[in-house]
């Protein structure tokens, strides 16, 4: 039983997943204020690869997919890999699929 005057927080953990190790610093640095590296100790956020991710099985009740079709060969199937393998659909939280296009300025036609 919790005591009336204790405060509960989930604890949640953001996993990022990228191609690459190439990013990663910057991306702790970015995200977390400049903590990178020491930020990989954080507990807040991690960061894998996809290569990683898909061949440990592991699965998210929770998956944002934001990623350029100009990067894969059939985008589609990515989406649906991504679906099938990373989030497990049954933990009861949501997969938000918003491709990563930049926002354009106004055109020479307007």
């Amino acid at each position: 039983e919790r005591p009336n005057n204790a405060r509960y927080h989930r604890i949640v953990v953001v996993t990022g997943v990228t191609k690459s190790t190439s990013r990663h610093d910057e991306i702790y640095s970015e995200v977390l204020g400049g903590l990178a590296p020491s930020a990989k100790d954080d507990g807040r956020l991690s960061l894998a690869t996809s290569d990683e991710i898909l061949s440990g099985g592991r699965k998210f009740r929770d998956v944002v997919f934001c990623a350029p079709p100009s990067g894969f060969d059939d985008y589609p199937a990515a989406v649906r890999e991504c679906m099938d393998s990373v989030w497990d659909k049954d933990a009861g939280g949501v997969f938000v699929f918003t491709s990563s296009g930049s926002v354009y300025g106004e055109g020479e036609t307007g």
